[in-house]
């Protein structure tokens, strides 16, 4: 309980800490490019913000780290503007992890940069699918068409493309990264060695916390509105359960199976990243006595996310 007030702590200083600075910050939003100053050094895009970390770790001030989906925005929904066009052209590096929005988006980029190296991060993975319907089948009419490849929702089956909820897949995705970056700029291979070498250190320490920390919830289940934390629920040996049904919201019936499970189950905590409806979460939370807890799969500090996310584990299901 410390440890969860300590990390609660942290988190409320460097919220303010972000406030405060906000009036002076100019970048942030949707129209962003890199500046003429950093036009020497290789511009690397990433599709979303844990990957731009593992590209700030690794290549530092040596590279221009740019990110295509900002934060606020969804990776499944995301389109891109014609000025964000334009500053990828510009780009040496592009990595994609699997998320909808590259289906239609990466096209495009080849189109207007044959030349743009797109490096794809799923390389070496061991690639789970996305689970299928929680116990209501029935409630499926085939009313899907035309959904899945380029929608937010992710049809059971198919691949789950939150790979970066592990921190054992994030250790192997930043190896890829080094190497490609070293491909494309052998000048800096020495520096991206070393900082791959601290960056897996970190990686590994992260992966024994957890381990240790949530060794005394193994089999439990946790509700959660978008299923993005299968990855995360294998490493540790939870069950997540998604209220969303690929990409639908769930019905009336399905959340009195809900509610019904949650009590059972005896949850206290549903998970609802911002990018996602509150309603059916807070609906379950108030039948059941529990309480709707924000955590965000795209958080751009991705240790201490994942930090927040097991103290949040901890206190709703032990």
């Amino acid at each position: 309980m410390k440890r969860h007030k300590k990390r609660c702590s942290i988190v409320s200083a460097l919220l303010f800490m972000l406030i405060a600075s906000l009036p002076l910050m100019a970048g942030g939003n949707r129209e962003s490019a890199p500046t003429s100053g950093d036009s020497e050094k290789p511009i690397v895009y990433s599709s979303i913000l844990p990957v731009q970390f593992l590209a700030d770790r690794i290549g530092g001030d040596r590279i221009t780290s740019e990110v295509v989906v900002l934060p606020g925005e969804s990776p499944a929904t995301y389109e891109p503007t014609p000025k964000q066009m334009s500053a990828l052209a510009q780009a040496s590096l592009l990595f994609r992890v699997g998320v909808p929005f590259e289906n239609g988006f990466l096209p495009k980029v080849r189109e207007l940069s044959p030349d743009l190296t797109i490096i794809d991060l799923r390389k070496g993975l061991t690639l789970r699918t996305m689970d299928a319907a929680h116990s209501h089948d029935e409630e499926h009419d085939g009313d899907h068409e035309g959904e899945g490849e380029d929608g937010h929702d992710h049809e059971a089956g198919t691949p789950d493309p939150h790979i970066w909820m592990s921190p054992r897949n994030m250790m192997i995705m930043a190896q890829t990264m080094a190497d490609a970056l070293a491909a494309a700029d052998p000048d800096g291979a020495e520096l991206y060695k070393d900082n791959l070498a601290g960056l897996e250190s970190d990686l590994k320490t992260l992966d024994e916390r957890l381990a240790q920390d949530l060794e005394p919830l193994r089999g439990k289940r946790f509700f959660v509105y978008h299923p993005a934390f299968g990855y995360f629920a294998d490493d540790y040996g939870l069950i997540q359960i998604p209220l969303e049904i690929e990409g639908k919201e769930p019905t009336p019936k399905q959340l009195v199976f809900y509610i019904e499970e949650a009590k059972e189950l005896d949850v206290e905590i549903i998970f609802v990243q911002p990018e996602f409806p509150r309603q059916s979460a807070q609906t379950v939370a108030k039948e059941i006595g529990g309480m709707v807890v924000p955590v965000s799969a795209l958080a751009k500090e991705y240790i201490a996310n994942l930090d927040t996310v097991a103290s949040a584990l901890e206190e709703g299901l032990r």
